[in-house]
């Protein structure tokens, strides 16, 4: 896994073959948050995105759409729904982790259950 973590989070934008994301969000390093977006993490709630669908989102030089990360991995998404499940693993140490990464996990747990959150390692 890359060391950084950018949620893109998917609102009814999609065609058979794209995506265009409608929010992104970096995450600060904590590995207790980034943890819950390892596709080995027990629960795992990450999933394959579908077989040639690309990801448009915003880098510095414009829009680009991509179907794997900056490592050259596939790239795996989740749910709203599925966030929540799992944010519950951080609440002991809700304390200690970043109030920008406390933001983050609460913008994408209050999106519709079913909203698409792709994980662009980076």
């Amino acid at each position: 896994m890359g060391i950084d973590l950018k949620l893109l989070a998917s609102n009814f934008r999609e065609r058979p073959d794209r995506v265009l994301t409608t929010a992104a969000i970096r995450l600060d390093r904590d590995p207790r948050v980034l943890s819950l977006f390892y596709p080995d993490s027990d629960p795992s709630i990450v999933q394959p995105m579908p077989e040639g669908l690309k990801v448009g989102h915003f880098e510095d030089g414009g829009l680009q759409y991509d179907d794997k990360d900056r490592y050259g991995e596939a790239l795996t998404y989740t749910t709203s729904e599925k966030v929540e499940q799992v944010a519950v693993k951080l609440k002991d140490h809700i304390d200690e982790i970043s109030r920008w990464n406390r933001a983050a996990l609460a913008f994408i747990v209050s999106l519709p259950p079913e909203t698409k959150i792709i994980l662009y390692w980076c």
